[in-house]
């Protein structure tokens, strides 16, 4: 007997199929990556002025606090510097990488 009976295929399988799972998987990371940066500025006094003073481009400076999904990530990586952040990136086997 099934443990869920009205369980299709793993929306995983869904993105292989139409050929979107990198680009799905590409712009969930990007978007934690923001996330986790946004936090830290917002905890952190003093940050969006660096960041202001490195972009020297007030568009940018709005795209990268305000969340906007079509940021460059080398904007985001510049203005993670000048607040003294690195982005980490590990890369993991797919065999070695559970899903469920």
């Amino acid at each position: 007997m099934k443990k869920h009976k009205h369980q299709g295929s793993k929306f995983d399988d869904f993105l292989k199929e139409e050929d979107l799972y990198e680009e799905v998987t590409a712009r969930a990371l990007k978007k934690t990556s923001m996330t986790m940066f946004l936090k830290f500025v917002s905890e952190n006094r003093g940050m969006k002025a660096k960041i202001r003073k490195a972009l020297n481009s007030p568009s940018a400076v709005d795209r990268v606090l305000s969340d906007d999904p079509h940021v460059q990530y080398d904007t985001l990586v510049k203005a993670g510097a000048s607040v003294g952040l690195a982005p980490v990136i590990n890369w993991v086997p797919l065999d070695k990488l559970k899903l469920d």
